[in-house]
């Protein structure tokens, strides 16, 4: 999910403004939460630094065994910061070490090819309003 951008609220109604301000908070501080999460995971299992190829639902499955060992060792006292080659967070800008730009530009060539971009988007903005109404409702 992405926020509304400043240009699409320019355009809004007093009302909507409200209520995409209100989302792109909510939104941000959540995204701020996971990216911190994902961070510490990558820093405890590297290969979550360049996960192998393109099947996602294989990719998924690795990150939630991941989750839950994570959790786990977490329980345990098994602190990320006492391991001896832990670096911290993912690197600046989704590079990774090793990473060339042949690696990145396969990696932008895929995302742009995962279908109707401008489907993907009404139905992305449609999503949106319906999140931005909720969380005006629970909170």
């Amino acid at each position: 999910m992405r926020s509304f951008t400043t240009a699409e609220i320019r355009n809004f109604t007093p009302e909507q403004k409200r209520l995409a301000k209100k989302y792109n908070r909510y939104i941000t501080r959540r995204r701020s939460f996971i990216e911190h999460i994902f961070g510490s995971l990558k820093g405890r299992f590297k290969i979550l630094n360049s996960l192998p190829g393109d099947n996602y639902e294989q990719q998924w499955r690795m990150i939630s065994a991941l989750l839950v060992l994570h959790n786990l060792l977490q329980g345990w006292g098994d602190a990320v910061g006492d391991m001896d080659d832990w670096e911290g967070d993912e690197k600046e800008g989704g590079v990774f070490d090793g990473d060339t730009a042949e690696d990145r530009e396969e990696r932008e060539e895929n995302s742009r090819s995962r279908g109707d971009e401008a489907s993907e988007r009404q139905q992305g903005v449609a999503l949106r309003w319906k999140l931005a109404e909720y969380i005006d409702q629970i909170s």
